[in-house]
């Protein structure tokens, strides 16, 4: 069935090489089956199709890694390719992966037909299109078409849109265009076309106001032709054109308005304006000029009545003119007609300090007009800039620190001084090619990643980054990032970054963390044997002690803490009971209840190990809780009578792990009570004794985790 269909079907390997065609391959591009198996991708598309195919096979690779991806897709893709007479089809291709049994990709089938008529349709229809619209866009004209015998009124779909209707919104007759003639203009219309019509008008072309359908109005220049008419020359068909002349009108009454606007400005103006007429010699040469006009602004600073100075001369009112830039700039707009700009200190006649101006000389019919603003501010700016830009220059050149500019577009650097260049281990040519997250290392790229996560989130994160680096020869450094945005009109456009080489504290912190990690396992090692010399004495309290510990830590866990302050809790639940080592082991293993002399003994141990622990070099209060042990929150504990805050969280934690352990483990002078029993006793004295969230904590690992004391 495959060979009698006219779609070609194609198998392709992941090298983009053909292994099956089907036959009907000879109807579309003249090839045989066999022919094509042989022929490689190259010489089947045109390079643009190649690599349009090409690009869409690397992204369909890549949503491969994507594990909801459908792994039946199908992208259909248009592209060209070549007959065996030379010449280029379209051809339109279904194509999807083939897979193994495991889902691998491991080629390509294709379903593909012949569309070239089909474009070239589509081509020929668009370019027709295009021509007629851009036409009449160009033009921006309606065309209507008017029959005088039944009034009846023709208006093409450009005059609909023209005026904001949908093609035939209106009704097509005279009417209807009288009815959106603004009243003012109507009658005025209405007799041009009358006298058109009438033979008292050669022309056709009015001008009038139109309602368009959101109700504004634009105005309409008409132009028509008489295109038919009777043997007595009666006229019986009109064909015209409107044409939006709306921007013109506004032009021509933005430029009346404008001719007043410039007169009041001129006379406002925060810069000087002149008119001055110019004196030729008897070789009709420009050897001076005649004052026509001066605004305020010139008259305040030259310090003259603008009525005073008409017609006097320049050189007699400036005399230090005489020679000067000006005014032989003056003399070469009247020569060449073109205008003239530049920029020129004065000091003289009633301008007393140095003063910068711009100067713009423009010929206005035979006479000079001349704009005058002073510009001594910005001068004074540019200098200060161009001097702060060389001290900046100074300042990136000759800095001890990295400094660079990333642009956030590219991803690539702007600019970096040379202490970058060295820490990447290139040049200056190379680096405006390079981006900075080319020598990231994966580790420092995923802190990255999460930075940016959490500023995309809002949330708060360091103000100096740190990030490793590899440089172009494979040395590895740290650096610390300050970094400041900057803007352009765009938006945010990139950075400026100062980078520091932190490699040396780096490496002088691992050393240190090295050193803490030996310590922190030197100090298990002593709690160990203290745990082994509580064992040694009562094995009762050494298993209390450490199944008070998993708990503490199984109820810090649930509570969030960090993991060194789990591990800090831990170690304290570990040897809570270090002081009963100060007690007669005979009264720890006395089968029968204690007296009330010996249990005033056995209270002694939370002060006992706070004694035996105060001195003791640690990174946790393990002191203070041990200490703290068998207080409660209502005050009612013991040695300290502490309550509320005043207990610390990890000794409310332990206090609540060995009560539960302590009642529900056997003891010498009685059986266990049970886990439940334990745990009443928790929920009935939560807030009482025991802390409210603690005890939530505590009950949630039993009740609803399935927490389990070992051996008890």
């Amino acid at each position: 069935m495959v060979n009698n269909i006219a779609d070609v079907i194609s198998v392709l390997d992941m090298n983009l090489r053909f292994t099956y065609v089907s036959p009907s391959i000879v109807g579309l591009r003249g090839y045989t089956a066999e022919e094509v198996i042989n022929q490689t991708i190259e010489e089947v598309m045109t390079p643009e199709s190649l690599q349009a195919v090409v690009g869409v096979f690397e992204e369909e690779l890549k949503r491969e890694a994507d594990v909801t991806a459908d792994p039946g897709r199908t992208r259909i893709l248009e592209f060209q390719e070549y007959r065996k007479d030379g010449s280029v089809i379209w051809v339109e291709n279904h194509l999807s992966f083939l897979r193994n049994d495991k889902q691998e990709p491991v080629g390509f089938i294709a379903l593909s037909r012949d569309i070239s008529d089909r474009k070239r349709a589509e081509e020929a229809l668009k370019e027709s299109k295009e021509r007629l619209d851009l036409a009449m866009a160009v033009k921006n004209e309606g065309i209507w078409d008017w029959d005088l015998n039944t009034n009846a009124t023709y208006f093409d779909d450009r005059y609909y849109t023209m005026v904001g209707y949908a093609p035939g919104e209106f009704t097509q007759n005279f009417a209807s265009w009288e009815e959106r003639v603004h009243p003012e203009d109507l009658p005025e219309a209405q007799s041009a076309i009358a006298r058109y019509l009438n033979g008292q008008s050669s022309i056709f072309d009015i001008e009038f106001r139109f309602r368009r359908r959101d109700g504004s109005w634009m105005w309409i220049q008409g132009l028509a032709k008489v295109v038919k008419s009777n043997v007595d020359g009666t006229p019986l068909r009109i064909i015209g054109t409107h044409t939006d002349i709306t921007e013109r009108k506004r032009a021509e009454l933005a430029l009346r308005e404008s001719e007043e606007r410039f007169r009041v400005a001129q006379e406002l103006s925060p810069d000087g304006f002149t008119i001055l007429r110019p004196i030729y010699d008897a070789q009709e040469r420009v050897v001076d000029f005649t004052w026509v006009y001066e605004n305020a602004t010139i008259a305040r600073l030259n310090g003259t009545d603008p009525k005073a100075v008409v017609g006097r001369r320049l050189l007699e009112l400036f005399p230090g003119h005489s020679g000067s830039q000006f005014l032989r700039a003056y003399q070469l707009v009247v020569e060449s007609g073109e205008h003239c700009v530049f920029e020129a200190d004065y000091c003289g006649e009633s301008i007393t300090k140095p003063t910068w101006f711009r100067i713009a000389v423009v010929p206005m019919g035979g006479d000079i007009a001349i704009l005058a603003q002073d510009i001594t501010d910005r001068k004074r700016a540019e200098e200060a800039l161009r001097k702060s830009e060389e001290n900046y220059r100074q300042l990136f050149d000759n800095s001890p620190a990295g400094i660079y500019q990333i642009n956030f577009r590219t991803g690539k650097f702007l600019k970096a001084n040379d202490v970058i260049c060295e820490y990447l281990g290139c040049s200056q040519e190379e680096i405006t090619s390079l981006s900075p997250y080319d020598f990231i290392t994966q580790e420092s790229q995923k802190l990255l990643l999460e930075r940016l996560n959490k500023m995309a989130m809002g949330d708060k994160v360091p103000e100096d980054p740190e990030y490793e680096i590899v440089d172009k020869n494979g040395k590895r450094r740290w650096l610390k990032l300050n970094s400041h945005n900057y803007y352009d009109s765009e938006g945010l456009a990139g950075a400026n970054v100062v980078a520091h080489d932190i490699t040396a504290r780096k490496q002088v912190e691992e050393q240190l963390q090295q050193t803490l990690e030996s310590l922190r396992k030197a100090f298990g090692a002593i709690i160990q044997v203290m745990v082994s010399a509580v064992e040694s004495r009562d094995p009762y309290t050494a298993g209390h002690q450490m199944r008070s510990a998993d708990l503490v830590r199984a109820i810090a866990t649930e509570m969030g803490f960090t993991q060194d302050r789990i591990e800090g809790v831990r170690m304290a639940g570990s040897i809570h009971d270090i002081g009963k080592l100060s007690i007669p082991a005979e009264i720890l293993s006395k089968p029968t209840k204690l007296s009330e002399i010996e249990f005033s003994l056995i209270k002694e141990h939370a002060r006992k190990g706070y004694e035996m622990l105060k001195n003791v070099e640690s990174p946790w209060p393990l002191a203070e809780i041990v200490h703290q042990h068998h207080e409660r929150m209502d005050g009612s504990g013991y040695p300290q009578k502490l309550k509320g805050e005043e207990i610390l969280m990890e000794a409310r934690i332990l206090a609540v792990a060995d009560v539960v352990e302590a009642m529900a483990s056997h003891r010498p002078y009685r059986p266990g009570l049970g886990i439940n029993t334990a745990l009443d006793e928790i929920e009935k004295n939560r807030g009482i004794f025991y802390d409210k969230t603690v005890a939530d904590a505590c009950l949630r690992l039993f009740r609803e985790k399935g927490f389990m004391l070992e051996g008890a």
